[in-house]
């Protein structure tokens, strides 16, 4: 993902330190414990398109760009109690999934 349109406010921290660069899944994190990380600050960006969220990590970016329209999203869901390797290969499928 090109990151270079998306201005970070520079007297934040975001939670991802490698933002923007791909690599491994650090952490998967379920809808149960999501809303318990949350804080309450929250800073749009001047364009609208980008939301930074506090959390207890640091803060996240959610948002859009011009230049995803034209793809789907989904999301996943796991049972809990899966093996790392079994996870691994759920992931892998996952970035494969088309209309």
């Amino acid at each position: 993902m090109d990151t270079s349109e998306i201005k970070i406010p520079s007297n934040i921290d975001l939670a991802d330190k490698d933002f923007g660069i791909s690599g491994e899944i650090d952490l998967l994190i379920g809808c149960e414990l999501f809303f318990e990380l949350l804080r309450p600050n929250q800073l749009r960006s001047p364009c609208d398109k980008w939301l930074f969220q506090e959390i207890v990590f640091g803060y996240i970016v959610v948002g859009s760009s011009d230049k995803f329209e034209d793809k789907s999203y989904c999301g996943l869901a796991i049972n809990s109690e899966i093996n790392s390797d079994s996870l691994n290969q759920q992931c892998g499928h996952f970035g494969k999934l088309k209309r």
